[in-house]
């Protein structure tokens, strides 16, 4: 069997984030982009316990970029911290922002570029979700190169890739 063929269960996440986006669904659209990730450092992680957050920000670190010349550049505590604020409690603040007072928490938006002022707010930025996304695909496009050369990485990701969901095979 080629490990490789796993990867198709890729894409049709990447299809679903799209369809929120055209439908305006913009918290569904970065909540998906946050299981992405999370599923990405998970069949990545280097070790075989579960994932934690060591594993979601070592990706994000590795393969999130921002487009050039954007005022808010990814930081993988940022991003972490937003993750667990939309996911566990809907909203953009959670107990790390609290304690840690440089963690930048993101309101988002549908279009235009990443909007961060820290001279007039160093916590907050707005998080463009289409920009988002589209820096996530590069980030999925590099990590997949890395598989392509890395034999070990491949073989690794593409057998913990076997359990992922697959979405377009579970439409009626």
């Amino acid at each position: 069997m080629d490990i490789s063929q796993n990867f198709d269960a890729i894409p049709p996440i990447a299809k679903e984030i799209r369809l929120c986006l055209e439908a305006g669904a913009i918290t569904a659209a970065v909540t998906m982009c946050f299981i992405l990730i999370d599923s990405l450092a998970h069949y990545s992680r280097p070790h075989e316990n579960r994932s934690t957050r060591k594993d979601f920000k070592y990706w994000i670190d590795k393969y999130l970029k921002s487009q050039p010349a954007p005022q808010y550049q990814y930081n993988s505590d940022d991003i972490y911290a937003a993750r667990c604020a939309l996911l566990h409690s809907f909203s953009s603040e959670t107990d790390a922002h609290n304690s840690n007072k440089d963690l930048v928490r993101f309101i988002y938006g549908n279009g235009g570029p990443h909007i961060f002022q820290p001279e007039t707010n160093k916590t907050l930025a707005a998080i463009s979700v289409p920009l988002f996304f589209s820096d996530l695909i590069d980030a999925t496009d590099r990590f997949m190169q890395e598989c392509e050369e890395n034999p070990e990485l491949l073989k690794k990701v593409g057998s913990r890739l076997e359990g992922m969901l697959k979405p377009n095979k579970l439409s009626p």
